[in-house]
């Protein structure tokens, strides 16, 4: 899987909203149901898509987001050479130039129609 695929998959709704509980605490379908109003249907699927990509793992605490892949992601989108820093804030890439731009803030925090990879800001 590409960052690509990540963007396609974040591109719906309804995975960007399961992520978003998983990422604010939910450990089960349950609690991803209860804090975003999807359906249980709906939930499942889309936690199905995150854990298929490996952005979402599930393990005997329940669901987790898989960071480490994520960092990774960010990374080979950015290029070599570069720096990223993912958190519950967003992302933030510095260093190399990407192939092509992938992030929409800069290190300080604001919000850019290019990307902050293309160098030091």
């Amino acid at each position: 899987m590409t960052s690509d695929d990540v963007v396609r998959l974040f591109a719906d709704e309804t995975p960007v909203r399961a992520f978003a509980a998983v990422t604010l605490g939910a450990r089960s379908t349950a609690e991803v149901v209860e804090r975003t109003g999807l359906t249980a249907k709906d939930a499942a699927g889309a936690l199905r898509r995150l854990e298929d990509r490996a952005v979402v793992a599930s393990d005997d605490g329940g669901l987790t987001v898989s960071y480490d892949r994520c960092r990774g992601l960010a990374r080979a989108a950015a290029g070599p050479g570069s720096t990223c820093t993912i958190s519950t804030a967003g992302a933030v890439c510095t260093g190399a130039r990407p192939r092509t731009p992938r992030c929409s803030t800069d290190p300080g925090g604001r919000r850019t129609g290019r990307t902050a990879c293309a160098g030091t800001a």
